[in-house]
C-alpha cells in the first residue's frame, strides 16, 4: 500500500464464517451453510502480534455473534428477488472489500495417494464481484500453507502481495521467539 502511495489504516476483507457444527463423519445431505462476513484487517501497525491480537479478537466476536447468521439470512432473502437483483446485492457487498480470506483446516496428519506420502496441499478460494484477490490459509499434518489468487487485470502486480504475504509471515515468526 505505501509503496502505491496508498496507505490506509485497515482493508476489509471478506471472510466465510461456517454455521454448522463440525462434524467428523459425512452427513446424508452435502452442502455448505456459511455467511460471508467482513473483517477489518489493520494495515498501520508494523507490530505482528498487535495486529495478530487484533484479527483474533475481531474474529472472536464474529464467531461468537449473530453476524453471520443474520448475513446468511439476508444471503438468503437476497437470493430469493431474482437473478439481477441478487447480482447487484453480490456486487455490492463484495466490492466492499479488498478480497476474500479464509482458513481452512486440512488433515493433522499425513496422507498417502497411489502410495506416495502428501507432501503439502494448498487452495485457492474463489474470487466473486470485482474482488482483486483470495487468500486461503490451508493446514495440513502440522504445516501452513498459503494460497493467493489474484486477477492480473485488477493487481497486476500480483507478485509483491506474495512476497508481502511470505514478510509477513517471517516478521510474526521472528516475533513470536
Amino acid at each position: 500500500l505505501v509503496g502505491h502511495h496508498s496507505p490506509c489504516a485497515s482493508v476489509n476483507l471478506m471472510i466465510p464464517v461456517n454455521l454448522k457444527a463440525f462434524d467428523t463423519t459425512l452427513p446424508e445431505e452435502l452442502g455448505n451453510n456459511f455467511a460471508l462476513v467482513q473483517l477489518e484487517v489493520p494495515t498501520d501497525n508494523a507490530d505482528p502480534l498487535a495486529v495478530l491480537d487484533v484479527v483474533r479478537r475481531r474474529m472472536g466476536r464474529i464467531k461468537s455473534g449473530h453476524e453471520a447468521a443474520v448475513a446468511f439470512r439476508v444471503q438468503e432473502l437476497v437470493a430469493g428477488l431474482g437473478a439481477t437483483a441478487y447480482r447487484a446485492m453480490v456486487d455490492l457487498l463484495a466490492n466492499r472489500a479488498a478480497g476474500v480470506l479464509t482458513n481452512v483446516p486440512g488433515p493433522p496428519m499425513p496422507v498417502y495417494l497411489a502410495g506416495e506420502l502428501v507432501e503439502g496441499m494448498v487452495g485457492w478460494a474463489p474470487l466473486s464481484g470485482n474482488l482483486p484477490m483470495s487468500f486461503t490459509v490451508y493446514t495440513y499434518a502440522g504445516k501452513v500453507f498459503v494460497g493467493i489468487a489474484c486477477d492480473v487485470g485488477l493487481v497486476p502486480d500480483h507478485g509483491q502481495i506474495v512476497d508481502g504475504f511470505a514478510d509477513a509471515f517471517d516478521r510474526l515468526a521472528l516475533a513470536r521467539r
